[in-house]
C-alpha cells in the first residue's frame, strides 16, 4: 500500500501474525511534540491491508506486548517520554496510566514486562515498576538517591519560580505560566543528558539497566538489580549504551552508540566484543528463527559469531526496500515474522515463507 502523507513512522510492534501497530507524527512536528498518531492494521490479505487510526496529544513510541489474566488483557503498552502509558487491546485504547512523579524527572525512555510485571526506567536515573493495576512504585535506590529526589523537586520549584518572575505581572495568568514552563520543559528535554536507555531481565530479581553517565565526559553505565539493590557493574569504558539482549541464562548484549557492543553478565563480568570500523548505533536486538536481528542508526542488521553484519535476507530486501537497510529501523517479532519499520516503509519478513512482504510507504513531503 502506498499513502501519501507528509508523516515518518516512529514506532512498530506484531501484534500477532496479521495484526500490527504503528505510531506516526507529521514531518513538521518536532521530537518529543505533544502529538502522535496510532494505526491499527490488519495484513491477513496482503493484497488489501486495512487500517484504523487514532490521534493522542502525546508522543508515544515505545511498545511493548503485555498479557494479564487477571486483568483481562491481551495486547500493548505504549510508553510516551512524559509518564503516560497506554494499554491498547483490539485496536482501542482500553486505558491510560500515568506516573506522577515523572515531571520531576527527565524522559522516560523503555517500557518492558519482565515476570509478568511492567518496568520503565528513564532518563535521570528513575526506575518504576507496576506493581498491579494504576499502580507504579519507584526501584531505583542506590541508582536515583534521596539527594536526587528532593534535588527534582527544587529544580521544578526553581523552575516554576524563574517563569513567574520572568512574566509581567499583568501576564502571570494559569494559562501564560502553563504555556511558558512547557516551552522550558520541552527545551529541557531536548538538552537533558540520556541517562537509562533500556531495561531488560530475566525475572525480579535479575535484572539489568544501562545508559548514560552524565558529565563532561560521557559513557556507558549499567546496573544490575537482584531484587533488593542496585549495583553499578565496572564495565569497559564505552559511548552512551543503549539496548540490551538477554541471549541465553549467561549470556546478555548491551549495545550502544557508535558500534559499541559489551558481552556477559553480572557474575562474570562484561568484555567488549566491538568492531572499530562498524559505527552504528544500536537500539534493539530480536531473535527470532535461531538469528539475532538489530535495529541500528543505519539500517537493520545481524549479529553472527559476536559480529554485527549484513542480514542474511540482504538481497531480497534491498530489491524491496533499500532504505531499511541504510536509515534509521525499528524491529519487532512474532512467530515466524520479523517486523522491519523504516521512517517511510514497513516490511515483514516470513521465516515460515522465506519472503519478504512489502505492507506500506509514504510518498509524502520529504521530512528533511
Amino acid at each position: 500500500m502506498i499513502i501519501d502523507q507528509n508523516i515518518k513512522f516512529t514506532g512498530g510492534c506484531l501484534v500477532d501474525n496479521d495484526r500490527l501497530v504503528l505510531t506516526s507524527v507529521d514531518n513538521d512536528i518536532e521530537f518529543y511534540s505533544d502529538y502522535s498518531e496510532f494505526s491499527f492494521w490488519d495484513t491477513s490479505n496482503i493484497n488489501d491491508l486495512t487500517f484504523t487510526t487514532l490521534e493522542v496529544k502525546n508522543w508515544a513510541d515505545n511498545m511493548v506486548r503485555y498479557i494479564s489474566a487477571q486483568e483481562e488483557f491481551n495486547g500493548l503498552c505504549c510508553l510516551s517520554p512524559v509518564g503516560k502509558v497506554f494499554f491498547i487491546q483490539d485496536g482501542k485504547i482500553v486505558s491510560i496510566e500515568t506516573l506522577n512523579e515523572v515531571e520531576r524527572w527527565g524522559n522516560l525512555r523503555n517500557i518492558v514486562q519482565i515476570g509478568g510485571q511492567l518496568y520503565v526506567c528513564g532518563n535521570k536515573g528513575q526506575i518504576y515498576q507496576r506493581v498491579e493495576k494504576n499502580k507504579w512504585q519507584h526501584i531505583d535506590d542506590s541508582i536515583l538517591s534521596e539527594q536526587d529526589r528532593k534535588a527534582g523537586v527544587k529544580e521544578r520549584k526553581k523552575m516554576r519560580d524563574e517563569v513567574i518572575n520572568s512574566l509581567p505581572e499583568e501576564q502571570r495568568t494559569m494559562e501564560n505560566i502553563t504555556r511558558v514552563l512547557d516551552e522550558r520543559k520541552k527545551q529541557e528535554k531536548k538538552q537533558g543528558n540520556r541517562n537509562l536507555s533500556a531495561i531488560n531481565g530475566y525475572c525480579s530479581n535479575d535484572i539489568y539497566v544501562c545508559g548514560t553517565s552524565p558529565g563532561s565526559k560521557e559513557g556507558g553505565v549499567v546496573f544490575h538489580y537482584n531484587g533488593i539493590n542496585w549495583q553499578r557493574l565496572t564495565v569497559p569504558t564505552t559511548d552512551g549504551l543503549l539496548s540490551i539482549y538477554l541471549h541465553d541464562e549467561n549470556t546478555v548484549y548491551i549495545g550502544g552508540y557508535n558500534g559499541y557492543l559489551l558481552k556477559g553478565n553480572y557474575r562474570d563480568g562484561f568484555i567488549e566484543i566491538s568492531d572499530s570500523t562498524n559505527l552504528v548505533s544500536i537500539d534493539n536486538f530480536v531473535s527470532i528463527a535461531g538469528r539475532v536481528f538489530l535495529s541500528t542508526n543505519k539500517g537493520v542488521r545481524q549479529l553472527k559469531d559476536d559480529k554485527v553484519v549484513t542480514v542474511d535476507m540482504y538481497d531480497e530486501l534491498n530489491q524491496v526496500a533499500s532504505e531499511l537497510l541504510n536509515d534509521t529501523v525499528i524491529i519487532d517479532v512474532y512467530g515466524d515474522n520479523l517486523l522491519i519499520v523504516g521512517k517511510k516503509v514497513v516490511c515483514r519478513y516470513s521465516f515460515k515463507e522465506s519472503k519478504i512482504n512489502f505492507l506500506l510507504s509514504v510518498i509524502g513531503q520529504d521530512d528533511n
